[in-house]
């Protein structure tokens, strides 16, 4: 078991693991008929998990809010997760997104506190913590837009590896900080960003190398004057906030409500691992 001072969860990140046909089938027969708990067991599962990796003081779910502010800047941002996919990808999502409601209000009862800013998403959450935890930092999320945040004590882990300061170093040769520039030129399609046409990531590092910032960058005959603007607009949907301002859901231990709500959603499988929650408590 490693000690840091703070392990912070992507909510969605974590919910989206969940996304598998196998999860989405789990579930228990009710009066009512077949209930989905795929996703709760999932992300319940994965938190556990994490409880047996790390040690710390400080647990922390973060939550996306919606509408983002970066839809008043790109009205196409992230247009193209809105009903996309097969029937059945929709159907998964839906029951992902209905299960991770529930998901909120059983946390209530683990004493894990959870944030959340208005028209922000999680990743900005996580870049206000970034600024604003002390000491050793594990960032539980996938996103690449996070490699911004790398340094000042942060460490990604996405349940493979974990990626941090010197990792980032090592594998483009640039600051995190620069993460930015590379983006605003790459572009985000998982985000749908559009970025510049024939420019990727290992080009846009050479000529962060090269110039440095990406005023420097735009200031050179590399970037068409057409392209300014998709450069522009980049920059502004992939840089991450700092200053969110933080509002928490309460909090509490309840180990007898929590093993009610276990043994009523049938997570039979996770019942034995409940003590996690109490040794995180008494660790405070």
């Amino acid at each position: 078991m490693r000690k840091v001072d703070a392990v912070v969860l992507d909510a969605s990140y974590v919910g989206y693991r969940s996304m598998t046909k196998y999860c989405q089938e789990l579930g228990y027969q009710a009066k009512t008929g077949w209930i989905l708990t795929g996703t709760v067991f999932s992300f319940m599962k994965d938190i556990i998990a994490l409880m047996e990796k790390y040690s710390t003081k400080t647990w922390l779910v973060v939550w996306d809010d919606r509408p983002t502010f970066r839809i008043n800047i790109d009205n196409s941002y992230k247009a193209d997760r809105k009903g996309g996919g097969t029937e059945e990808e929709r159907t998964m999502r839906h029951q992902m997104k209905r299960q991770l409601k529930e998901v909120g209000i059983i946390l209530r009862y683990t004493g894990i506190r959870q944030l959340r800013c208005v028209g922000r998403e999680a990743d900005d959450i996580l870049a206000t913590l970034s600024v604003r935890l002390d000491g050793e930092k594990v960032f539980v999320a996938r996103d690449k837009d996070l490699y911004q945040l790398l340094g000042n004590g942060v460490t990604i882990f996405d349940f493979l590896t974990e990626k941090n300061e010197s990792w980032f170093r090592k594998e483009y040769g640039i600051i995190p900080s620069d993460w930015v520039t590379v983006q605003a030129l790459t572009g985000d399609s998982t985000d749908n960003v559009p970025g510049i046409k024939g420019i990727g990531t290992k080009t846009a590092v050479s000529l962060v190398r090269k110039y440095g910032s990406l005023n420097e960058i735009l200031d050179s005959d590399i970037i068409k004057q057409e392209d300014m603007a998709i450069v522009n607009n980049a920059r502004s949907l992939v840089r991450l906030c700092d200053d969110c301002e933080l509002t928490e859901t309460p909090s509490h231990y309840d180990p007898v409500r929590l093993r009610r709500i276990f043994e009523e959603k049938q997570l039979h499988s996770l019942m034995g691992k409940l003590g996690v929650f109490q040794k995180m408590i008494l660790a405070r």
